[in-house]
């Protein structure tokens, strides 16, 4: 997101109104004063305290708020009376009160309730202790029948050291029956047992990748060949992509020189016996082994569990148990790569090092890198079992990585690289330990094969995005989004309309599915669908709107959803003086501030969006996927616009799986990037976006690369691997003051339209030539088909299957540079073999029309470039 003075909450924001659209009873966000509190003890003296209260009294304050003492009117003590209509997923709250001194293991039983019931803060087995004078909340759910009738039961409350409390429940069951469970109102929270869903799992293999498949020790996939060790380790792999990534050839390129092998030194011989490897699982979308072996000159024993998936991702749990003690100078993972490109460990995509040497650090959010060029590398990333998703740019230092300990081994381990020729010799060091009989290691690695699909420059060239500029809208909104206004915007070549949040059709952030918006949005898709074009929705995961109906719920979850930061104290970039009153008031504790956004136009107009973060991974992933189910089948939009996601893996998997289910075609997926290795942000975690995000690049359909990126001090090598996503088989446009449109042809990348660029000449040209269905072959393809006189400008040739080519060079020199462009002849087409003139059209603030002779030399200016027919 960008940060601009219109939408960081300064002094002006704080002061904005918030009021929360649902579950915000006054008496439920008023504390209890120390009179009311000393008469309800005097009155009902116990050691602790248990209240039933039903689902439209949100618990908002978790110091006793005054509403929990109103019995009868919001709760009752030790006393439970629910109504629910049949079929409805029938949400409620225990809440248990300490007010002279803690409670440990705190536990809610309900085997004796008729009815299953779920207990959420219990579903992940922690165990709850209670400080004195504070409120726990155990939001649960019960399934209730679709037939009318009457429960009684009881449910209890255990701590260690006291008394079991009872609390008798009376539920009615009666009126009509809900034939959604109440997850379509709001009021209802039914949507709670979202989070317990599995929706979206699957074995499917989707489009355009291709079933594994096994022979021996090699395993194949799409594009890519993967070949184990006797010992279940990567032994060598092969990449067939070649030229542009568009397409597969015949003959591998080998992505490894050298295998991976565990090296225990200790002054005894290293040799490997024993070795074996099982296959255990051979599924079309995943194949998983046992393997290991035995080091008898230490006493060490290497277990391996790994997998594959059909993405070309590789995982291997890798521990080493020792039989006796042992005095080890280091313990390794050793093998050598080929590739002239590198992203990671210190180093900005450009150039791989000579030489490098680099140590765990966690001011820095880098647990590995990738290697390689176009056509083919490997990404490789160091871990543990234990290892979380830190939280991402300027929350990033509230939740850094977790060096894994054996690797780490207590500042000593790291990575170093040497390149030799074009093979670089790669070294995962952890130095020198003492270990004793019984001692087991965790080192853990996953293994990415690049590229991992093809690029697909025809739905990239015509899938052209509009995407108004949010926090400073060009056009006054009565004059946006109008049946005018999409009829112009298909005229001028847009297919598909990014729909940002904070606008009508959007509110709230992260939660475009309550009443508030739906349908608003629903209208909005259904007059874009009519004028032929598609809707991607702002919807993300990594915080979340205030405003969410089961806002209160997540809250008393003891950091399993929202993530529980520094409450009040907190400074995130995107609160730079502190949270909003709101906030600061009611939540105090355990929760870390996010965006803040006022909302520009509809029933809202005005009205601030607060956000908090929310705790990677975990139990919210199903939530966010069940959100997404519940939007497609009401609303049909066709992408997402993600934001600097924390989607893990598996949660993109079943992403993919829901919109391939409900909306029956592949959903566009785009993809924008903060830049956290920007020198003016030196608390984002230096970490490329490129690198930080790839194990999800498989299943992305674009890329906008990015915010706060540098266009103009960059090298080439950086726009190929950190910009571009070809290396990856991806295609990407330029974000900040829309990029650079010369450098950006060399990979097919423009700004985008609407926010704060205008592509609309150069689309013109892309319809004139018909770009989309051209093959690009660029400057750092293996046998590019023009190179330039002078080194510091680059070019790259569009040859299109009807005899027209078109080239685009750009210039990274500080002057101008008169350039001779050499052609491959060979690779141009039979026509323009003897071509005698290069046509620079006329482009609107690119270049004037100019014609030059095919041996000429053509000024480039410095930062800029040129655009030339062939001309016969």
């Amino acid at each position: 997101m960008a940060f601009t003075t219109a939408n960081i909450p300064d002094r002006a924001h704080s002061e904005l109104k918030f009021h929360k659209y649902y579950g915000d009873d006054l008496s439920m966000h008023e504390t209890a004063s120390p009179e009311m509190i000393a008469e309800f003890q005097k009155k009902y003296p116990r050691d602790f305290y248990c209240f039933g209260i039903p689902r439209e009294f949100p618990v908002a304050r978790f110091d006793l708020p005054a509403g929990v003492m109103l019995l009868g009117a919001v709760g009752e003590l030790e006393k439970l009376r629910l109504t629910g209509r049949p079929g409805e997923f029938l949400a409620f709250q225990i809440a248990v009160w300490s007010p002279g001194q803690a409670l440990g293991n705190l536990h809610l039983e309900c085997g004796s309730f008729p009815l299953p019931v779920r207990v959420f803060l219990q579903e992940n087995e922690q165990k709850i202790n209670l400080s004195a004078g504070r409120i726990q909340v155990f939001w649960c759910m019960i399934d209730l029948p679709d037939t009318a009738r009457t429960f009684h039961g009881n449910f209890t409350v255990t701590a260690d050291g006291f008394s079991t409390v009872a609390i008798p429940c009376a539920l009615t069951v009666a009126g009509e029956r809900l034939t959604d469970g109440g997850e379509s109102d709001d009021s209802r929270l039914a949507r709670l047992r979202w989070l317990d869903s599995e929706i979206g799992i699957s074995h499917e293999v989707p489009e355009p990748y291709l079933p594994l498949r096994r022979k021996g020790l090699k395993l194949f996939m799409f594009g890519r060949t993967l070949t184990l060790s006797p010992e279940g380790l990567p032994e060598s792999a092969e990449s067939f992509f070649c030229g542009s990534n568009d397409r597969l050839g015949t003959v591998g390129k080998s992505l490894l020189s050298r295998p991976f092998a565990f090296v225990p030194d200790g002054g005894f011989p290293a040799v490997a016996s024993g070795s074996f490897c099982r296959f255990t699982v051979e599924a079309p979308d995943r194949i998983e082994w046992r393997s290991g072996c035995r080091f008898a000159g230490c006493g060490a024993e290497l277990s391996v569990s790994g997998f594959l998936e059909y993405d070309g991702f590789a995982s291997f749990d890798c521990s080493i148990r020792f039989s006796k003690e042992c005095s080890l100078n280091d313990l390794r993972l050793e093998f050598s790569a080929s590739g002239c490109e590198f992203i990671g460990l210190n180093r900005h995509g450009g150039p791989a090092p000579d030489k490098l040497r680099w140590l765990w650090d966690t001011r820095r959010n880098q647990d590995g890198f990738w290697l390689g060029d176009l056509n083919g590398g490997i990404r490789l990333r160091l871990r543990d079992r234990s290892s979380r998703i830190p939280l991402t740019n300027c929350y990033y230092h509230f939740s850094p990585i977790t060096p894994p300990p054996a690797w780490d081994n207590g500042g000593k381990g790291g990575i170093a690289l040497t390149k030799c020729g074009g093979i670089s010799e790669i070294t995962a060091f952890s130095g020198a330990r003492k270990v004793t009989a019984g001692t087991m290691l965790d080192y853990g690695f996953e293994l990415q094969l690049t590229p991992f699909k093809p690029a697909d420059p025809v739905r990239h060239l015509k899938q052209r995005f509009f995407h108004p500029y949010m926090h400073d809208l060009e056009l006054p909104l009565e004059k946006m989004f109008t049946p005018e206004f999409f009829s112009r915007l298909r005229a001028e070549g847009v297919e598909v309309i990014n729909l940002h949040h904070a606008l009508k059709e959007n509110p709230f952030i992260n939660l475009p599915y309550t009443a508030a918006s739906l349908p608003y949005l629903q209208q909005f898709v259904e007059q874009a669908h009519r004028e032929e074009l598609k809707v991607c929705l702002y919807y993300t995961i990594r915080e979340l709107s205030v405003h969410a109906p089961e806002f209160w719920a997540f809250a008393a979850m003891r950091g399993e959803i929202l993530f529980p930061g520094p409450g009040n104290e907190a400074r995130p970039e995107t609160a730079p003086m502190g949270a909003h009153p709101y906030l600061q008031t009611n939540c105090r504790f355990g929760y870390l501030s996010a965006w803040a956004e006022a909302v520009k136009e509809g029933p809202h107009a005005g009205e601030l969006d607060l956000a908090v973060e929310t705790a990677p991974g975990r139990r919210f992933e199903n939530y966010y996927l069940e959100g997404l189910r519940y939007l497609l089948e009401r609303c049909p939009i066709d992408g997402l616009y993600l934001d600097d996601i924390s989607l893990s893996r598996e949660g993109f998997r079943r992403l993919g799986t829901i919109f391939r289910s409900i909306r029956k075609c592949e959903p566009i997926l785009n993809l924008h990037s903060w830049n956290s290795y920007n020198p003016r942000f030196p608390n984002y975690g230096n970490a490329s976006p490129v690198l930080r995000d790839l194990h999800f690049y498989p299943f992305l359909s674009s890329l906008w690369i990015g915010e706060a990126f540098d266009y103009e001090g960059t090298s080439p090598d950086y726009y190929l691997t950190e910009i571009s996503g070809l290396p990856f088989g991806l295609m990407s446009e330029m974000l900040d003051r829309g990029g650079n449109p010369w450098r950006g042809m060399l990979f097919a990348m423009t700004g985008r339209l609407g926010w704060l660029a205008d592509p609309r000449p150069l689309w013109k040209l892309f319809d004139s030539f018909d770009l989309a269905h051209s093959r690009m072959i660029t400057f750092c393809d293996a046998a590019p088909a023009v190179r330039c006189s002078a080194p510091a400008v680059k070019a790259t040739l569009f040859l299109h299957p009807g005899g027209r080519a078109l080239l685009a060079a750009a210039s990274w020199s500080p002057h101008t540079e008169k350039v001779r462009f050499r052609f491959d002849v060979a690779q141009l087409p039979e026509n323009l073999r003897k071509f005698s003139t290069l046509n620079a059209m006329g482009i609107n603030g690119m270049q004037t029309a100019e014609r030059f002779d095919a041996d000429a030399e053509i000024p480039v200016e410095p930062g800029r470039g040129i655009l030339l027919l062939l001309e016969e």
